[in-house]
């Protein structure tokens, strides 16, 4: 296994791509970094993160704002009550919440807003971080073990005796754990450096759906999204590298991978709300796909993972029940 490790960072197109890839995520990170905010240059964008949310300086006041609100215990009409008694209960949930937490004005910030917070400088990370671990999934996924035929030493490797099945699952982990290393490494890294903007004050990321408030610390956010990306590239990583290991061509995988990545992108400009827009929400911002797809139910946002596992784990299995009977010898 320590042999692997060492093939896996001494092998060349590894060490010119992975540093490539991240740093084209970085500076694509850096140009585009609250970019979104040029509209707001004219209000203060440290401030006044939830619209509609009255400022308040004492736990009196405070008081005060949470007890003038009137949330209507039943279903209204026409549509406009509706929707002013949804807000109703957004405000007030969020005045209950400051009340037992004795939070300051500003202490919630809304995912959506573009303001100046660590929650929204992590969040522009994690959408570059996704392409990365997109785009280094289809590559290794798809050479490293098929290198080997590449390289002509598929012969002396897959017939020296030991299981190729063996051989292939050692260099599959090997990759695996030295790729999440290098995805956690930068996301803890970016989630550090974003505590530049704790000055403002957010402590809480809140998010809407339902007439349900959710609400996580930062510590949360980052520790739930850096889960998405992980299990992004677990998913994805097993399926590209268990179908170029049973293809044993590396070039027709990426091939195709890199195709079907570009359809993804395509149909998500244009808001597909399908398995497409689910996939790219669901594992690059793995919080807001749990509200957004599943209007905050738990067991509904873990099963929008498994159709992904179940497809990952079946490549697997079939790659290595295939390739058991596949010659190698040629």
């Amino acid at each position: 296994m320590k042999r692997e490790f060492s093939r896996f960072f001494t092998r060349k197109y590894i060490l010119i791509i992975v540093p490539i890839l991240l740093l084209i995520v970085i500076l694509g990170w850096s140009q585009n970094t609250f970019a979104a905010n040029d509209s707001y240059r004219s209000s203060d964008v440290y401030s006044d993160f939830i619209n509609g949310l009255e400022p308040y300086d004492t736990q009196e006041e405070l008081q005060e704002l949470y007890d003038s609100i009137f949330i209507h215990p039943g279903m209204v009409t026409p549509g406009m009550q509706v929707s002013e008694n949804s807000k109703n209960i957004y405000y007030k949930t969020l005045y209950k919440i400051a009340l037992e937490k004795n939070l300051p004005y500003d202490s919630f910030v809304d995912i959506n807003n573009f303001k100046y917070t660590q929650f929204h400088y992590y969040e522009y990370f994690c959408m570059y971080m996704c392409m990365f671990i997109l785009l280094i999934s289809i590559i290794i996924g798809s050479f490293y073990q098929t290198s080997d035929f590449i390289s002509k030493t598929a012969k002396l490797v897959y017939t020296s005796g030991e299981k190729r099945t063996k051989i292939i699952a050692r260099k599959y982990f090997v990759s695996l754990i030295s790729l999440a290393s290098i995805v956690l490494l930068f996301d803890l890294i970016f989630a550090l450096t974003g505590l530049k903007f704790a000055f403002t004050g957010a402590k809480y990321a809140v998010m809407y759906f339902g007439e349900q408030v959710f609400y996580f610390t930062y510590a949360q956010y980052v520790c739930l999204n850096i889960v998405s990306h992980l299990l992004m590239l677990i998913v994805t990583y097993t399926f590209v590298y268990y179908l170029a290991a049973l293809l044993k061509n590396g070039i027709v995988t990426s091939c195709a991978f890199l195709a079907i990545a570009l359809l993804l992108l395509f149909f998500n400009q244009y808001g597909e709300t399908s398995t497409t827009a689910i996939f790219i929400s669901m594992f690059s911002q793995g919080i807001a796909a749990a509200c957004t797809f599943s209007y905050g139910d738990t067991l509904a946002y873990i099963a929008l993972y498994i159709p992904f596992i179940v497809a990952a784990i079946t490549m697997a299995v079939i790659s290595n029940f295939l390739i058991k009977k596949s010659d190698y010898s040629r």
